[in-house]
């Protein structure tokens, strides 16, 4: 696929070429822009540092065994006036044991990466250091609810998730995202967060998911809740990925089948049939398959997880439903703990 170079020059690394001419035309689905990942930066000393992350109140985690940092797109290059660029990512790494991969995890539409932290010890993050991952917990253009702005539209769904992980627009994407920037998006803003956190960070191995100017994607677990989900199923069909998880998603249907992107074909580049997960609270349907009880917010998972073909023995539809609603008891109840770890441990 062809990629476009981009000039990190808030984190002051040289590129080239011109790409003035080409950062804001519109990009057939069927020709996706990549965007590379900058090279590792070495001028440290000019990058604002990282937070702790808060270990109370909203969006606290408190780690066993591992490190965690927050940072803003905005702190690592990224235009300060792209959606959610002053919204913290988050960034955990264990302190032994590390097995070489990277989670990248999404939060669902209206969220934000502190959401995903309902509990501040057994939570998505703390699961994937206990399988012994890398985390960033990215925060990125995630306001639009793809849902609402396709409405049905079998055809605008792949254009507009991918018009949300590449930050180009794309031909048939909904209208509404028109206005994206290339740093509002999945591939630009995770290039960054990895080139900085290597840069702030050099010890912490965050540059092993570095490959010269390309994100390492076959290191790359892409994980998701709901819409977030969606886009980790994205990635699997954009780049050779290590895993697959979808919690509580994907949700992309039409009349409860799943969309047609999401069917198993050979456009995957990760096989959701060998490297696919999902995990989510059952759906309970009436006699005219209305839903009526359990996951009602993305009531086609369990027939989306078919088309895609990943295996029975990999869909896991028993979330079990604390104090939260059944969409977020995926993310939300600490008494899934244990089944997320297994989800990020490869």
């Amino acid at each position: 696929m062809p990629r476009i170079p981009i000039c990190f020059a808030a984190l002051a690394v040289a590129c080239s070429g011109d790409v003035s001419s080409t950062a804001d035309a519109p990009v057939a689905v069927d020709a996706v822009v990549l965007v590379d990942a900058p090279p590792v930066v070495t001028d440290a000393p000019a990058l604002a540092r990282p937070a702790a992350c808060p270990t109370t109140g909203k969006g606290a985690v408190v780690v066993t065994g591992g490190s965690c940092v927050v940072f803003t797109p905005a702190m690592t290059g990224a235009a300060p006036q792209g959606v959610n660029a002053g919204v913290p990512s988050y960034a955990l790494a264990p302190s032994t044991g590390a097995a070489g991969n990277l989670v990248v995890f999404m939060n669902g539409s209206g969220g934000s990466p502190a959401g995903v932290a309902v509990d501040p010890a057994k939570n998505v993050y703390t699961a994937a250091v206990a399988a012994g991952d890398h985390v960033i917990g990215l925060s990125y253009r995630s306001n639009d609810v793809i849902g609402e702005l396709c409405a049905g539209d079998d055809g605008c769904f792949l254009p507009t998730r991918t018009t949300i992980v590449t930050g180009i627009y794309q031909t048939g994407a909904a209208s509404f995202v028109s206005d994206v920037m290339p740093s509002e998006g999945i591939h630009e803003r995770l290039a960054r967060a990895l080139a900085y956190l290597a840069a702030v960070d050099p010890g912490g191995g965050w540059g092993a998911f570095l490959d010269g100017a390309a994100v390492r994607w076959d290191k790359i677990i892409a994980g998701g809740h709901s819409q977030g989900g969606g886009h980790a199923a994205l990635l699997g069909k954009l780049h050779p990925l290590a895993r697959i998880v979808g919690l509580s998603s994907p949700c992309d249907s039409v009349a409860r089948a799943a969309a047609t992107w999401l069917h198993a074909d050979a456009t995957w580049q990760t096989s959701p049939a060998e490297r696919g997960y999902g995990f989510s609270a059952a759906t309970t349907f009436d006699s005219q398959g209305a839903p009526t009880g359990g996951d009602t917010l993305c009531p086609a998972h369990a027939a989306v997880w078919t088309a895609m073909g990943i295996d029975t023995t990999r869909r896991f539809d028993d979330a079990v439903v604390c104090g939260t609603s059944a969409h977020g008891a995926s993310i939300g109840c600490p008494e899934n703990f244990a089944r997320l770890v297994s989800l990020f441990q490869l």
